[in-house]
């Protein structure tokens, strides 16, 4: 059997990792939805303050870099992991908490407080993992892993959404403090739920232990992977695509509250559910494709299809969702593919390279990269919306333009921005793009065939490989 197979002994600790994402995927969609969004309008964030909230995750991934060189120094992935990770979780009960212990001119400030010390958790936790992963997982399997445990997650996604926006939209009607109670209801038990999500991985081992003896010096340690110019490029690939995409992240659902007038149940079902199941049919075409054909031919082909997702909201309007919702769900179907690419990239570089105990400065100086980002994204947002004001239109081709629109039109100019970096990064053992088209077209095509010849046939296979709970390894 070949060394890195995973044996009957391995398979357990890989089930727990693979199975503790139902309840962090919980955590995750409740933490990052509607409930969150609401939450914060019920404490008195502005229009221009959400700009500042969509900063906070980026700003709070600086706390990477001093951990990583803790990390390193200590040799101890597993615990600090699992401290990052309480923290996380557990703040989630502070922040659902503030307006119940604290007077109402101080709701803001300490919610932002709260969140951003919440955030600081999971940044703690985060590159911890991708390293620790980077051992335990066996690289045969990667591709699977990642698209099998990321469909579990979109399970929950499919799940969560409608309940959630269902609560939100009766408690609108009662008033302020109802939206507010229901909120923060769900924020509490997310984080509850969530500490699940960490207390699972006590059990799995800590493959590799770094040697804190081979640590070269803090600066030399963060600046060794910018002396690697594959890894610059495929930096800058991914910090113009945050940069493209962060400030997105709470004004879309501002746009389809107070734009499209949306409901939260029909705003969850646009922009969670409906994607969700996109998403999850191609993940599942993705995952083996991953191990065969090497990560940048699917990295591109996802950023292609991604790049004009944007441009389908500005032609929304309320009550006139469709064709254009269409073109925002071709969006969806080219996600995964950079999602799984990317974690599968940093999965490789966060290795300890039998043992010398320098991967995670690679996740620590990318995940900062993207932070600088990202902040910067979201301030480029708040900038525009203040410096436009809420109630600014425009007239662009005979379309009416908000500030939403306009800020969608200029991620997809940086998406295709973003694909120029893409180009020049190299993988020794990846296929041409034109094949993993090819590959992606001819499964697609396969499909429809079966739906049209034999439809039963078509809905058991999708049932038997999109919606797969039991891990396939």
């Amino acid at each position: 059997m070949p060394s890195n197979a995973p044996t009957r002994s391995s398979n357990q600790p890989l089930r727990l990792v693979y199975y503790a994402w139902l309840f962090g995927a919980f955590w995750a969609n409740i933490t990052g939805g509607a409930a969150l969004t609401r939450f914060a309008r019920s404490l008195g964030a502005t229009d221009a303050a959400f700009g500042l909230m969509a900063a906070i995750p980026y700003l709070c991934a600086f706390v990477q870099v001093p951990v990583g060189y803790l990390v390193e120094r200590s040799g101890r992935r597993k615990q600090w992991f699992l401290v990052g990770g309480m923290i996380d979780r557990a703040m989630w009960l502070v922040v659902a908490a503030v307006p119940w212990l604290l007077p109402q001119r101080l709701w803001w400030q300490a919610f932002l407080l709260t969140y951003a010390v919440a955030v600081a958790g999971a940044n703690i936790d985060g590159p911890c993992w991708v390293s620790w992963m980077g051992d335990l997982l066996p690289q045969r399997i990667r591709g699977r892993f990642s698209s099998a445990r990321s469909r579990l997650g979109q399970y929950m996604t499919l799940l969560l959404p409608l309940p959630v926006g269902w609560l939100l939209d009766h408690a609108a009607p009662m008033g302020p403090f109802y939206v507010r109670m229901t909120a923060s209801g769900l924020l509490a038990v997310a984080g509850l739920v969530g500490l699940i999500d960490i207390l699972m991985h006590l059990p799995v081992p800590d493959a590799v232990q770094p040697r804190p003896s081979a640590l070269p010096s803090f600066s030399r340690m963060m600046l060794q992977p910018l002396r690697d110019r594959n890894f610059r490029r495929f930096l800058a690939f991914n910090a113009m695509l945050v940069f493209a995409v962060g400030f997105l992240a709470q004004y879309i659902w501002l746009y389809c509250f107070d734009i499209l007038q949306l409901s939260t149940l029909k705003a969850s079902l646009l922009l969670i559910v409906c994607p969700t199941m996109v998403a999850i049919f191609f993940t599942a075409i993705y995952g083996p494709l991953f191990d065969k054909m090497g990560h940048k031919p699917l990295i591109m082909l996802g950023t292609i299809l991604i790049i004009p997702g944007s441009i389908g909201w500005v032609f929304m309007s309320s009550g006139h969702l469709m064709p254009a919702y269409l073109l925002v769900l071709v969006t969806f179907a080219g996600w995964p593919a950079v999602e799984i690419g990317r974690f599968n990239v940093l999965l490789s570089m966060g290795e300890t390279r039998a043992g010398r105990g320098s991967g995670i400065a690679y996740v620590a100086i990318f995940s900062v990269a993207c932070a600088i980002s990202g902040a910067l994204s979201g301030c480029f947002g708040s900038a525009v919306v203040g410096a436009l004001g809420p109630d600014w239109r425009a007239s662009l081709f005979g379309i009416n333009l908000t500030y939403h629109g306009l800020l969608f039109i200029i991620s997809t100019a940086l998406r295709v921005f973003a694909l120029l970096f893409l180009v020049r990064f190299q993988e020794s053992r990846a296929f041409a793009t034109r094949d993993a088209i090819q590959y992606v077209a001819a499964g697609m095509v396969s499909n429809l065939q079966l739906a049209v010849v034999v439809p039963f046939r078509f809905l058991r296979r999708i049932g038997t490989t999109a919606f797969k709970i039991r891990p396939p390894w």
